[in-house]
């Protein structure tokens, strides 16, 4: 059974960790400056810096991590990493629905993301529309989304 706990600063090393290496397993074409430029962004030591002043929540099967969700008060979801061994057993949609609850209690009246071309379809099934054509932002691809309440 998949428990839900909100990101402590413990947690840091391992949910670097399984952000980089989903990042690298479904953005294989990523350009070498890209791919720097995220794993700047994902260190412990960002983590720790960044996301305690937000809503970071970790996906647990028995203590092992199998995916990381994290929103902002400004109404973005910035994460949605589920491992690939757990994909496709409604874990993702379980983490976007805790961050979507969490923000709709902070008076969100849409949501916005970005999504790789990976995740797209997932995304447009939970009712995100691309507000934007695939673009690159320090040399990432990704399509902004929006879902509005």
């Amino acid at each position: 059974m998949i428990e839900i706990k909100k990101f402590e600063n413990v947690d840091a090393q391992k949910v670097s960790k399984l952000i980089i290496d989903i990042f690298k397993e479904t953005n294989k074409d990523i350009s070498k400056k890209g791919l720097k430029f995220f794993l700047g962004q994902h260190s412990p030591q960002i983590l720790i810096e960044k996301w305690n002043n937000t809503y970071a929540i970790l996906a647990l099967d028995e203590n092992k991590l199998v995916g990381v969700g994290r929103a902002k008060k400004n109404g973005w979801i910035t994460h949605c990493f589920v491992d690939k061994n757990y994909r496709r057993k409604r874990i993702g949609k379980m983490i976007m629905i805790k961050l979507e609850k969490w923000l709709i209690e902070k008076n969100a009246k849409e949501i916005n993301l970005n999504s790789s071309p990976f995740a797209l379809v997932f995304y447009k099934k939970l009712g995100y529309k691309p507000i934007s054509n695939l673009k690159y932002e320090h040399d990432i691809p990704m399509y902004v989304m929006k879902k509005t309440f």
